[in-house]
């Protein structure tokens, strides 16, 4: 985890709280002290369980929440192509990189014409922003 946030702590407020934390309501609660220590700093810094996200596979299973009559209908194959854009601040490269192959995969190829993202002012220790410098 490259981030400016601290990940150490000297008081115990983090340990106190984690039990109350909303972060582990369901999971997590098999993790040792310094995981969970790392992950609960991940959802401070995100919002949003990161360290979950991290374990999460690329390619997986997605439910198909169009309505009915959409899910019957059909299309043309002709279509224009289309450019998919993401516009993300601070976002875990994890969560980025599962919608870009999210994308890829539920994006007829032929549809495809490219993908965009777009750093809304991320932070210079933004995992994302490292991962997408070209040199």
């Amino acid at each position: 985890m490259d981030r400016k946030t601290p990940l150490k702590s000297d008081s115990n407020q983090e340990d106190r709280s984690f039990a109350d934390s909303s972060l582990f309501s369901h999971w997590g609660q098999d993790l040792n002290s310094e995981t969970r220590r790392v992950a609960l700093k991940m959802f401070q810094y995100y919002g949003y369980n990161g360290y979950l996200s991290e374990r999460l596979p690329m390619d997986r299973a997605i439910p198909d929440y169009r309505p009915e009559g959409c899910k019957n209908m059909s299309y043309p194959t002709n279509l224009p192509q289309v450019s998919i854009v993401f516009i993300f601040v601070n976002e875990a490269l994890s969560v980025i990189l599962r919608s870009i192959h999210s994308a890829i995969n539920k994006t007829p190829s032929h549809l495809l014409k490219e993908i965009i993202l777009v750093d809304d002012n991320s932070s210079s220790g933004s995992q994302v922003t490292a991962a997408l410098t070209f040199s």
